[in-house]
């Protein structure tokens, strides 16, 4: 969309003027950042159908999420027959990841505790069994077992890997999921995130202001999420003394009691799991972060090793 054709969308639907436009779009929906007589809003709107649905799943979930403690965006208007479209509010602060790894190691605690924090007030919000997000009469969610949500996820992972620098790592991927399933024992059904990341959480005034991005949500296990998290903002950035420290704040504003089973192995797995992921999109994440041939070689074989042994682990 040209930009005044996003102005006379908004001021129509939403009632207020329009003076500014940021286009922060993805591949998956088109965003932009407007400054309006009402304040700083966000206009998005999905035309792939490939995304459509997800799109419509997150906006009726946030619209679920007044229950719930954690900060997130609120729907102001939305429409989501069609394409897709909705007026959200604006995360207040700066983007984690804007300074996230550059701070002291103090600062890094506090960004962790909460991030812990945050992860056990979106669990609050409990289902009755796992399952995928669906609009098919409402929000509503598709019941299926924990690992067949996993197949589905990482099985489409390791497809993609065929083709890849990592080809030869796919019998590894797939030795480690099928041996791996057996760790994912009784996890009870929650709301998880699945992206609870430096870009996808806000800072403002030394808290947590905003957790956005509910595109991947589902019910599932909730320390999938802990794991997650824990590789996004300890083993990203972090090794060692310093590692175990973060690692004892985010499990400890966690509140670890609350999971169920043998977690910890779960969490391991996980982990493993997400070097699967990591694979899948390292071309592009590699370009993003101006890599040399040299040093995607470098990274990619340091993958390679993680999964072979973790793989190996469970034979």
């Amino acid at each position: 969309m040209e930009n005044h054709e996003i102005r006379d969308r908004v001021e129509s639907v939403y009632g207020h003027s329009v003076s500014g436009i940021r286009d922060v779009s993805s591949n998956q929906k088109q965003t932009y950042v407007l400054d309006t007589s009402d304040g700083e809003v966000v206009y998005q709107r999905c035309e792939s159908p490939q995304f459509r649905e997800s799109f419509r799943c997150e906006v009726l979930l946030l619209e679920q999420m007044r229950d719930v403690r954690t900060p997130v965006p609120k729907v102001l208007w939305r429409e989501l027959e069609n394409t897709p479209e909705a007026v959200i509010s604006s995360a207040p602060g700066r983007e984690v990841s804007e300074f996230y790894g550059e701070q002291n190691f103090e600062q890094a605690g506090d960004v962790v505790k909460q991030a812990g924090t945050t992860l056990s007030q979106i669990h609050e919000k409990k289902f009755n069994h796992s399952g995928k997000l669906s609009t098919q009469g409402g929000l509503e969610l598709k019941a299926t077992s924990w690992e067949d949500i996993l197949a589905e996820i990482f099985g489409d992972y390791i497809h993609q890997l065929q083709g890849s620098r990592f080809e030869d790592s796919i019998t590894d991927a797939v030795a480690l999921f099928d041996n791996g399933l057996d760790l994912v024992d009784e996890h009870g059904s929650c709301l998880v995130h699945y992206d609870v990341a430096p870009d996808n959480v806000f800072w403002e005034n030394g808290n947590i202001s905003s957790v956005i991005d509910f595109g991947r949500a589902m019910s599932g296990d909730p320390a999938f999420d802990l794991a997650y998290a824990q590789v996004q903002f300890v083993l990203a950035f972090y090794d060692g003394r310093e590692a175990e420290q973060l690692n004892r704040l985010l499990f400890g504003s966690y509140h670890t009691e609350s999971l169920r089973g043998e977690w910890h192995k779960r969490m391991w797995f996980y982990r493993k799991l997400f070097i699967v992921e990591a694979m899948k999109s390292f071309e592009s994440w590699t370009e993003g972060q101006g890599m040399s041939e040299e040093e995607k070689q470098e990274s990619a074989e340091w993958n390679r090793d993680q999964l072979s042994q973790a793989a190996a682990e469970l034979r």
